[in-house]
């Protein structure tokens, strides 16, 4: 799953389509990934703020429940790799790895650290981490000191002295021409294709006057100081096409969902510790909750099993768990 925040960025990501030098690296990382990877810049995924950690945890749960899923009896690595924006002192993404009962890898997902892109970037059910591929692009004898995530088909290892190790997927363009302005434009101009004249039942062709245009970077070292400058357009753009995602959530946590007379739910547990049950509000006389361990190791998981309810009867419940 990949997605596009507008216009701008498809054709920012279009531009950035691997060329064919680009795919041959990729298929030669891939055969020796399964020895190389970034662990020395990873961290442990109970030390991610709890939010994200309950992010990826319910991005695993969901794909579990599609049936045929590879996800099936998978788990979340509990090593976890921050990723930045060229520029950015603070980690803008965390790759989570998914692998196997026996530690084959599952996959892998993308998470925004904030509202600057989509709550889950990009995930995968199959195949090695991206950082993994990364790591086995590494020139023999090198260790990269920082990952950048340019976008989810862009990816830089770099050194401690700021130099490019490696790379997946090719640089992006860079930016010669786009306005703050244009993400405010009707979406017809700013697409620059067509647009329907009500008046006279005709469709005309609109000028591309607000068409991005796109250059090639000098170096990495110019990109890596340019960066935010340059893609500030495009970054405004992703940010606003991801804001219905994070409203979305914002909604849920708020509405919550409504529970029938012998239902049950399942939340699954964080690897954080002990977990403490809190059950408040009018419904909880109509539930009881019990911690059960599930088939995959260490997976545990909140269940809440509502009772008899009278019928037609509407009672509002909180569950929360420490």
């Amino acid at each position: 799953m990949t997605r596009l925040g507008s216009p701008l960025l498809a054709a920012l990501l279009l531009a950035q389509a691997p060329s064919a030098n680009a795919g041959m690296q990729l298929e030669a990382s891939a055969a020796s990934a399964a020895t190389a990877s970034m662990d020395h810049l990873a961290i442990e995924l109970a030390s991610l703020p709890i939010a994200l950690h309950r992010r990826a945890a319910d991005t695993l749960e969901l794909e579990r429940e599609r049936p045929g899923s590879p996800w099936a009896d998978a788990q979340l690595s509990t090593r976890v790799v921050p990723m930045f924006r060229p520029g950015e002192p603070q980690p803008t993404h965390y790759e989570v790895g998914v692998q196997g009962p026996h530690g084959d890898a599952r996959g892998f997902m993308v998470l925004a650290s904030g509202q600057h892109d989509y709550p889950v970037v990009v995930s995968t059910a199959a195949g090695p981490r991206r950082t993994t591929e990364l790591a086995a692009a590494l020139p023999r004898g090198e260790q990269a000191s920082r990952v950048h995530f340019l976008s989810p088909v862009s990816m830089v290892a770099e050194s401690a002295d700021g130099h490019m190790l490696a790379n997946l997927g090719g640089l992006p363009p860079k930016v010669e021409r786009a306005e703050m302005a244009w993400l405010d434009a009707p979406a017809s101009p700013r697409a620059g294709h067509t647009h329907h004249d009500a008046a006279t039942g005709q469709t005309v062709a609109v000028p591309p006057e607000h068409e991005i245009e796109l250059g090639t970077w000098a170096s990495w070292a110019e990109l890596r100081t340019d960066y935010a400058d340059n893609m500030a357009v495009l970054h405004e753009a992703l940010r606003r096409g991801a804001a219905d995602d994070w409203a979305a959530q914002d909604d849920f946590r708020a509405s919550g969902e409504g529970l029938q007379s012998g239902w049950f739910r399942e939340v699954p547990l964080l690897s954080r510790g002990g977990a403490q049950v809190e059950v408040s509000g009018p419904g909880a006389a109509y539930v009881r909750t019990r911690i059960d361990e599930r088939p995959y190791e260490g997976d545990s998981a909140l269940r809440v099993f509502v009772e008899h309810i009278p019928g037609g009867e509407v009672h509002a419940l909180d569950v929360t768990l420490r």
